[in-house]
């Protein structure tokens, strides 16, 4: 019995130890436009992939083609998000120069997650996304 009791504890801590913001941000989420400096710009080739702790960033367009990027994320104090690609799949100079990225970790601030819409803000600028 007390086994029993112990296994349920330990599953319950795995269960909990996930925060909300984890399981929101699970799936497929398209990019629809960026904020700079006031100006917007519409994007719609840009996809973030969140599954557990993994990340992936796609450009989907028949005009470049396809390209992927995988790496981590990590929540923390429930308005951050860090998400770092994994320099080991990725050539990082051609990354760069298909992004707005300069080095391979970003932490975000999270300013809206909802089921449907996620904001992101880095660095003066604001990322406007939909679940796809």
């Amino acid at each position: 019995m007390k086994k029993c009791f112990w296994a349920c504890v330990a599953l319950a801590g795995v269960l909990f130890a996930c925060s909300d913001e984890d399981h929101k941000l699970e799936g497929k989420w398209q990019m629809q436009r960026m904020e700079v400096n006031g100006e917007v710009l519409p994007v719609d080739t840009v996809y973030y992939n969140f599954q557990n702790s993994l990340f992936m960033y796609q450009i989907s367009n028949s005009v470049n083609s396809n390209m992927q990027a995988l790496g981590y994320k990590q929540v923390d104090d429930g308005d951050k998000l860090a998400l770092e690609i994994d320099t080991n799949q990725v050539d990082l100079a051609f990354f760069y120069e298909k992004t707005d990225w300069t080095e391979p970790l970003r932490v975000f601030t999270i300013d809206k997650l909802s089921g449907s819409k996620l904001v992101l803000s880095y660095n003066g600028r604001k990322y406007y996304f939909r679940r796809f």
